[in-house]
């Protein structure tokens, strides 16, 4: 009889080979091309590092590299993209626009925040995309509310101390052998900022090993969160955890929240 671990360990694993059949049929329907025998396909490693590193920022995000020492031996690990995106349409109360899709591993798909950490050089690429507002929006933000309008996201702050700071993404990234850890406190650029209402925090831990990659989630059940990694063969999904019932709503929408445990996941290697 397995023990309770092994069977959540069970669990966990068959839960990231269910994602990764369903990203798998997804690009065989788009490109012809199906998934490779550790569900690889579709974009590669170079694919992740013009899109989150060497090339254009999106219009209108927000985007900082972080240098860390965090590297991985052998290079061939790639890119791992910690992604928070909406599925819903909606957002924020109907007061946004959601990504409204599925997860991917399109390193070109809408999302609210991508944490890229390239494990070749140790560098962390954290951008912040813009908010779409719904013409029916309560909140004028910086254009007549008279059709749906782009609002581009606030700066995007690094360190410690930078935590809870107003009018501004925030994050705090630390580094340690074959891992990072970043936490992250975000304003929707699209909502009132002075009282942080809407504000979001959390943390990600991404780690690899031997013969493993893990991560965790903590923080706010809000929104969507999707792991994927970028190989020279290709992409697979390691991990992907829907939002809380809340749904497009988000809970809580005041207070703060860095450390409710949301689940544990592996992947091998």
């Amino acid at each position: 009889m397995s023990s309770p671990v092994a069977a959540q360990q069970e669990q966990g694993r068959a839960a990231v080979i269910g994602w990764q059949q369903t990203v798998d049929a997804a690009w065989q329907a788009r490109t012809g091309v199906p998934g490779g025998p550790a569900g690889l396909g579709g974009p590669n490693a170079d694919a992740a590092r013009q899109r989150f590193f060497d090339g254009p920022i999106p219009p209108n995000a927000q985007r900082k590299i972080v240098h860390t020492g965090s590297t991985v031996p052998g290079g061939k690990d790639g890119i791992i993209l910690n992604r928070l995106y909406i599925a819903d349409k909606d957002a924020a109360a109907y007061q946004l626009y959601g990504d409204n899709r599925g997860p991917s591993t399109d390193p070109n798909a809408s999302s609210r925040v991508d944490i890229a950490w390239d494990t070749r050089t140790g560098d962390v690429s954290i951008t912040v995309h813009p908010s779409t507002v719904q013409p029916t929006s309560i909140f004028q933000e910086q254009s007549p509310f008279t059709q749906p309008r782009e609002v581009a996201p606030w700066p995007v702050n690094v360190g410690q101390d930078t935590l809870g700071t107003n009018f501004s993404n925030n994050f705090a990234v630390t580094e340690r052998p074959g891992g990072i850890d970043v936490k992250y406190d975000l304003i929707n650029s699209g909502l009132p900022d002075p009282v942080r209402f809407g504000a979001v925090q959390g943390q990600t831990s991404l780690s690899v090993t031997d013969n493993e990659i893990t991560g965790n989630a903590h923080g706010e059940d809000y929104p969507d969160r999707e792991v994927v990694q970028y190989r020279d063969d290709g992409a697979r999904l390691l991990n992907n955890r829907p939002m809380g019932d809340g749904g497009q709503w988000g809970t809580p929408i005041f207070g703060n929240d860095y450390d409710t445990p949301r689940g544990d996941w592996r992947a091998p290697r």
